[in-house]
């Protein structure tokens, strides 16, 4: 058996797990992520990560232009490897609340060892 590559359909489930456990703490995200559609995902080696393409309708750029203006970084998200039962940690960075790029150690495989189950 083979390992199946990350596909853009992997990083657009997790994106929205992320943001349904966030929704207290950052509801923007949710509407944000509405706005946008992801046209597809790079692989980087240096540093190791996926970096999300996005596009948006004409009338969705402007609302998210006017309401969405926020550019963070966000660290402590923490998801289950099950193959080695451990939490790894991954970097987030959002320009518009949106996920533009995952850092994570074998950016090919993350959703096959990485479930996102749970936040630590």
């Amino acid at each position: 058996m083979f390992w199946l590559k990350t596909k853009k359909k992997h990083i657009i489930e997790f994106e929205e797990k992320l943001a349904q456990e966030l929704k207290g703490k950052l509801p923007q995200i949710t509407k944000a992520i509405q706005l946008s559609k992801v046209y597809g995902i790079n692989f980087k080696h240096k540093p190791q990560g996926i970096y999300v393409t996005r596009g948006y309708k004409p009338k969705d750029y402007e609302e998210l232009m006017k309401k969405h203006r926020t550019h963070f970084n966000l660290s402590g998200i923490a998801v289950l490897n099950k193959k080695t039962k451990t939490y790894e940690e991954l970097k987030l960075n959002f320009l518009h609340d949106n996920l533009t790029n995952i850092s994570v150690g074998n950016p090919e495989t993350f959703t096959k060892p990485l479930i996102f189950q749970k936040l630590k």
